[in-house]
């Protein structure tokens, strides 16, 4: 519901914003698309969906270890399983920063990863939310429940 609201809220801004392009500029300046979004991120604070992991190439990623939670199973990725892993990763859709994950209970799966500079992360799957080193966003049901599938087929119970 809350993301139909945000959809209707995005569609009738995109309006208004258009139709006032159009009386600000008598040459019809055709609004991109990106231009829209910008527009509309920076006049109402809310950022657009986007895939967080996505500019995060996999020959990037050295190693990635999971626990799971509540089970407190862990484990580390081969290099078939973090392929596989990555696929879903780099498409997590996400849509605005939210750090109340915090205020519920539940399980959920974390991703320690390490890419191949030696940096490391972290990643959270927790219900639908998607934490990334302890910055929290509302995420995707569909996308935390490919995550959620892989660690049941990878790392049972």
């Amino acid at each position: 519901m809350k993301r139909k609201i945000s959809l209707l809220s995005l569609l009738v801004m995109t309006a208004v914003l258009t139709g006032c392009n159009e009386s600000q500029n008598e040459e019809n300046k055709t609004v991109s698309v990106e231009e829209t979004i910008e527009i509309i991120e920076e006049t109402t604070g809310y950022p657009s969906l986007s895939e967080p992991l996505a500019d995060i190439p996999r020959e990037d990623i050295k190693s990635v270890s999971i626990e799971r939670h509540p089970s407190n199973i862990t484990g580390v990725l081969n290099d078939e399983q973090t392929d596989e892993l990555w696929k879903i990763m780099s498409g997590y859709t996400v849509y605005q920063k939210d750090n109340s994950y915090g205020e519920y209970d539940g399980g959920g799966n974390i991703l320690y990863i390490t890419k191949t500079d030696g940096t490391e992360f972290t990643v959270m799957e927790f219900g639908n939310f998607l934490v990334i080193d302890q910055n929290g966003y509302q995420a995707d049901m569909n996308s935390a429940e490919l995550v959620q599938a892989f660690a049941e087929k990878h790392f049972p119970d």
